[in-house]
């Protein structure tokens, strides 16, 4: 196996360090420079100054590294082999090294961990180092007291929802009630400072108090991203008063003119941040800029309106390409090579701010409005923050013009923002080879500031458990850093282990960014330990009781063992006194391919009671050769700790020994939403004691903070408080919990608890409703919806599932999970798709089923069912207004887009283009001597007919543009003259016009074939032997064509152009209906309804119980027809899901309905009435 000899200088930069009590930087201190170990004061990475303590440690500072907080203690005068080094904290000793005699001639500096939930949190915390030498004697450094606060000033934010804004923390106020009124600073007020209003925080004053404001605290006021602050003295800490805080002219005159947004958040003195910004508003500052009125705002096309939250959102989830940012051009004083200069301005849901600017040219100063991109990629890194876009005017010589702003919450996955992740070259499988000098590192551009300071941090555990943790510290300039680091000193420690590579950008580690970690060496080449029948597996327990002599560790053959190679144990304690290392032992041919044995006396083993001894194995070629290390063996000296009791939990229900059962809701709200777990056991203040739940993933399983081994005070018992939001997971079935002691770095279990969970009750779940239902009745004319109050443990990401079952069924929510403003709503909401309640028979039952995956997996099997609840079916048709028209007779023809309807009006030779959702007659064209209209099957094509004189040439069809209404050709007919007309479905689409052409002494009738492309004359039927007066197109594309009562209703197939059969009814009707859902048809004739199989042309059945019957019409959708009595004055809707048709009600108020059509979306229907020269508009 290959052997290394020591470097004799590095390889590549040594890791930085501190310049601590004189010492110059680098990685071992020459013994001139060092200082005695009572003078030595310790390095403690991201420690906040704080007067009055030795620094904090705040809630990032303890988090952001692996190792916890890192302790090191530059090497010491005197620094001698076996001695032993331990850090207390509040007087428990929490890490320890014993120096070893290579570590003393070279001087090296000891890094120590402390595990961070050994921290007191809201309190100074002793940190003190100690030395005992081989000699006895003890040193000690200066105690250290460190401030440690993890509480963010303001608490946590009480609405999930929005994740940037904290609502404890209370809009900014003026003082000025003029500025308070209107949010405009003028330059006037700005130059005598304008006085703002912080109010108390938290808002909620029932918030613990370790959030409320305190002394030292520095308020960070945000004016469009310009900064000032405050500072909290001791008096304004001490009371509920509103601080009052002046912010100066030279300010203003940094913010941009325009609108802006002003909000504020605040640091604590440990350096804790409050989560989120305050409750933001708009403010518009006209200091330094033009007083002039504000150009319009614009808005992003694809935003949307959440009337719940009411806010304007985008969804970037539903996004796939470049947004769209409309600015409106026309009548706004743009002109001829002006530019508008876009501001997009984001807030992460993290907090970061981010920008991004578009310039476009405004190509037409007359043009309604231009488009701007808005990049889906920067959107999509806003998702769960917020974006506020502002627009300028620019033009040459002039100062901009500004905008109003418009703010979007955006919706979406949030996105990982952080940095991108060290890179580390050189790697092999994976693995940064063995002696790899130097290590290149680089971290890549991430958009920074030249000036930035970035430090890199390698951190790691040895084999043996030491700590490895480097700084590098570099000015980021303008490209990739690259760092070359010096292998011995940063990385050889490492081997057959890993490392972590990540970095810090001016020492904000509230931000670190991504990590890599990475293997040094080949894990397969690692030395076995050795092995020890004193300390047998699994557990290694040296227990004095079993075992009454020394501890004897064997090193096994092995091929890194060469024939003379010299071989020893390094045995390392955790305790003073307890650390040996054996001579070196040669490997002879006696000892070649034997057990090599090694003696440690039972006085230096039990020296480590209740602690361990670390023992591995070392070889060598020759003195000058660096030893090869091999893996440790951990012995626990001292019986093994037995955990025999499992947790208790303090809300539950005995049941038997280890087994409770537990209402979930008295872990909720109105009561404390805590459960407490309590652990008893023969406690260390070494241990670090964790509680774990188990059964489910995900939420099931929550990080519950560990603790140190010490009771609380006055008890024997631990106590673990935590939010019982994974209770949720377990609602009717059941989890397990048990407490973890790690104790000389091994973990022992406790038994599990078993917590059955009782299931809620029905009335508990009694919470889904259509709140629009009146008397247990949907009314589906109406908007209905589906809602679920908030259920216990309401919370985001929680998946709901909504059934609707009638009919026809509905899966009408399909793992949808609860989004962030139905969580600020307290309930979700899902509107009933009126295409679905339109097909809802009157008088039938709908059954909703609602249930909520509380464990967050999204398996409806799994969910938890809400109460089910059921409504009654009523349909009511109303009108919505009578529209004034031409003189009738009247036809009606509607576009497929559903929009526009026109109105033929014979009597007044005039159409009435009705826009429908607006209910208003919005043109009329003129067409005299028109008999009848119709509209492509496309609907961009309206025809209207125009008759001549009998006897000469002139008749035509008129061609209009059914968008634009402008008239686009006449088809010529010659001396035909055209009545009735009708067009095919599908394309392309043809006009059939019903003719009647004289000849000399007698009228031809015919059918007229027209091309709707090149507007002329396609083909013409052959003749009839009546005049045809009304033609109607079924949806197969059979014309049936009305010869009167003499000849009946014919039938022409337009695929053929050929008359085929008669219909199965008589001629002379006063309407006729085609099914849009079934095979039927219908038709009108006095007092009969008539229906027929249109496919089979065979009747089915006559209904005669009208009096004058004039009007028939189907809806697109739903089983049902419209039939218009024009004696009643009313036209009954009936059900024609059954051949048979049933009445379902009778909508009165008309005045002789004639003429029908439903919209092709089933939402309305236009009826033309006889008797009054008026449509009247129908919602259905």
């Amino acid at each position: 196996m290959q052997r290394r000899r020591p470097s004799k200088k590095a390889g590549g930069r040594l890791p930085d360090r501190p310049d601590v009590g004189g010492c110059p930087p680098g990685f071992h201190s020459p013994p001139s420079t060092r200082l005695p170990f009572t003078d030595l004061y310790p390095y403690i990475p991201n420690l906040t100054p704080i007067p009055g303590t030795d620094g904090a440690l705040n809630k990032a500072a303890l988090a952001v590294s692996a190792l916890g907080v890192i302790y090191t203690l530059q090497a010491w005068f005197e620094q001698a082999g076996n001695d032993f080094v331990w850090v207390e904290l509040n007087g428990f000793q929490v890490a320890s090294y014993t120096v070893s005699d290579a570590d003393a001639a070279i001087g090296k500096d000891i890094t120590l961990n402390i595990e961070s939930v050994r921290f007191i949190d809201q309190a100074n915390n002793t940190l003190q180092g100690f030395v005992k030498r081989f000699s006895g004697t003890t040193d000690q450094t200066d105690a250290l007291s460190i401030w440690v606060d993890q509480k963010e000033p303001g608490g946590l934010d009480p609405q999930a929802s929005t994740p940037t804004i904290n609502e404890n923390l209370a809009r900014v106020r003026f003082e000025d009630s003029t500025i308070e009124a209107f949010g405009i600073i003028t330059q006037a007020a700005a130059q005598l400072g304008i006085k703002v209003i912080i109010d108390k925080y938290p808002v909620n004053p029932l918030v613990d108090q370790v959030y409320h404001r305190k002394e030292g605290d520095v308020i960070f006021i945000s004016i469009g991203g310009v900064i000032a602050t405050h500072k909290v003295s001791s008096f304004e800490a001490s009371g509920n008063a509103p601080i009052v805080i002046t912010i100066n002219y030279g300010t203003w005159l940094q913010v941009t003119p325009g609108v802006n947004i002003l909000e504020w958040f605040v640091r604590d003195k440990a350096g804790n941040q409050s989560i989120g910004f305050s409750v933001p508003r708009l403010i518009q500052s006209n200091v330094g800029g033009g007083t002039g009125p504000l150009l319009p705002e614009g808005f992003v096309v694809e935003s949307d309106y959440d009337a719940g939250s009411d806010e304007d959102f985008i969804d970037t989830d539903s996004q796939s390409s470049d947004l769209n940012f409309e600015i409106p051009i026309r009548n706004h004083g743009w002109a001829a090579n002006d530019q508008a200069l876009v501001t997009y301005l984001g807030l992460t849901a993290t907090g970061e701010t981010s920008k991004h600017t578009e310039t476009v040219n405004v190509p037409q100063p007359n043009a309604l409005r231009i488009y701007v991109p808005l990049p889906l990629a920067f959107a999509k890194k806003l998702a769960g923050g917020r974006l506020l876009i502002t627009y300028e005017r620019v033009r040459a010589g002039e100062a901009n013009t500004p905008s109003n702003a418009v703010v979007y919450s955006m919706r979406g996955t949030p996105v990982d923002n952080s940095r991108p992740a060290p890179i580390v070259k050189g790697l092999v499988g994976g693995a940064l080879p063995v002696d790899t000098d130097p290590v290149e590192i680089t971290v890549p551009f991430f958009g920074q500031d030249p000036s930035d300071k970035v430090d890199l941090i390698i951190e790691g555990k040895a084999l043996d458990g030491t700590p490895v943790y480097a700084k590098y510290s570099e000015i980021a300039g303008t490209e990739p850093i690259d760092y070359f680091l010096d292998y011995a000193s940063g990385f050889a420690a490492l081997e057959g282990s890993t490392f972590k590579a990540y970095y810090v950008v001016n020492e904000d580690f509230t931000r670190p960014s991504k990590s890599v970690t990475v293997q040094v060496g080949d894990i397969a080449v690692t030395l076995p330990p050795p092995t020890s029948a004193e300390a047998p597996p699994p557990d290694h327990v040296f227990d004095e009781l079993v075992s009454k002599g020394n501890l004897r560790a064997l090193v096994h053959p092995h091929s890194s063992i060469a024939l003379n190679d010299e071989v020893r144990i390094v045995a390392t304690g955790s305790k003073p006194g307890g650390s040996v290392t054996t001579a070196w032992l040669k490997v002879t041919p006696t000892w070649f391919g034997s057990p090599l044995p090694f003696t440690i006396a039972r006085a230096m083993v039990l020296a480590n009671k209740d602690g361990t001894m670390t023992l591995h194995w070392e070889v060598r070629t020759l003195p000058t050769d660096t030893p090869l290390k091999s893996l440790p063996l951990i012995v626990n000296v001292g019986a093994k700790l037995q955990l025999n009791e499992c947790p208790s939990l303090l809300e539950s229900t005995y049941v038997a020994p280890c087994v409770v059962h537990l209402n979930p809701l008295h872990v909720w709200t109105p009561s404390p939403r805590i459960v407490t777990f309590r652990v008893k056991y023969p406690m260390n203040p070494a241990d670090l004691v964790t509680l774990v739940v188990q059964n489910k993933p995900g939420v099931g399983m929550p990080a519950i903070p560990g603790k140190p081994g010490i009771p609380d005070a006055g008890h024997d018992y631990i106590t673990f408080a935590y939010i019982s939001d994974f209770v949720a997971a377990y609602v009717g079935e059941s989890f397990t919990a048990h407490f973890e002691v790690k104790r000389n770095n091994e973990i022992i279990e406790s038994p599990k608890l078993t917590v059955d969970v009782d299931a809620l009750s029905e009335q508990t779940l009694d919470l889904v409703s259509v709140p629009e239902a009146q008397g247990g009745l949907i009314d589906t004319s109406q908007p209905n919806s589906v809602e679920a109050k908030a259920w216990p443990f309401f919370k985001q990401q929680q998946p709901v599932f909504i059934h609707l079952q009638c009919v026809e069924n509905l899966f009408l929510r399909q793992g949808i999970k609860v989004s962030a403003a139905e969580f600020t709503a307290r309930r979700t909401r899902d509107l009933i798709p009126q295409d679905y309640l339109d097909k809802l028979n009157d008088g039938g039952t709908l059954n909703v089923l609602a249930s909520v995956s509380m464990d967050e997996t999204g398996l409806e099997s799994n969910a938890i069912a809400l109460k089910p609840v059921s409504y009654g079916i009523q349909r009511k048709a109303s009108i919505v207004k009578h529209i004034p028209v031409g003189q009738g007779r009247h036809r009606i023809v509607i576009r497929p887009d559903s929009h526009i309807a026109f109105v033929l009006n014979i009597g007044s030779g005039s159409i009435s283009v009705i826009d429908i959702p607006t209910a208003n007659v919005v043109q009329t064209l003129i067409v005299p001597k028109c008999w009848g209209i119709a509209l492509s099957a496309d609907g961009t094509k309206l025809l209207a007919s125009y008759y001549h004189e009998i006897l000469n040439p002139g008749s035509y069809v008129r061609v209009f543009d059914a968008h634009t209404y402008t008239l686009l050709a006449h088809i010529q007919l010659g001396r035909r003259l055209p009545e009735d007309i009708t067009t095919t479905s599908g394309q392309p689409s043809w006009g059939y016009a019903a003719i009647s052409e004289w000849l000399n002494s007698y009228y031809e009738h015919r059918l007229v074939k027209l091309n709707l492309q090149n507007h002329t004359v396609q083909a013409v039927s052959p003749t009839v032997p009546s005049q045809i007066s009304r033609v109607f197109m079924s949806p197969e594309n059979i014309l049936f064509a009305d010869l009167g009562a003499s000849f009946g209703m014919r039938r022409y197939n337009t695929a053929s152009d050929s008359w085929i059969t008669s219909a199965p009814f008589p001629g002379a009707v006063a309407d006729l209906a085609f099914s849009q859902t079934g095979d039927n048809g219908f038709y009108v004739k006095g007092n009969e309804l008539g229906v027929f199989n249109r496919k089979l042309n065979t009747l089915l059945l006559k209904v005669t119980t009208f009096d004058n019957a004039r009007m028939v019409a189907t809806h697109p959708i739903a089983e049902k027809i419209y039939v218009g009595d024009f004696d009643r004055d009313e036209v009954s809707i009936l059900d024609t899901t059954n051949d048979r048709p049933e009445l379902i009600s009778v909508l009165p108020e008309f005045h002789g309905p004639m003429d029908a059509e439903v919209t092709p979306d089933g939402k309305h229907m236009l009826v033309a009435n006889g008797k009054a020269d008026f449509a009247t508009l129908v919602k259905l």
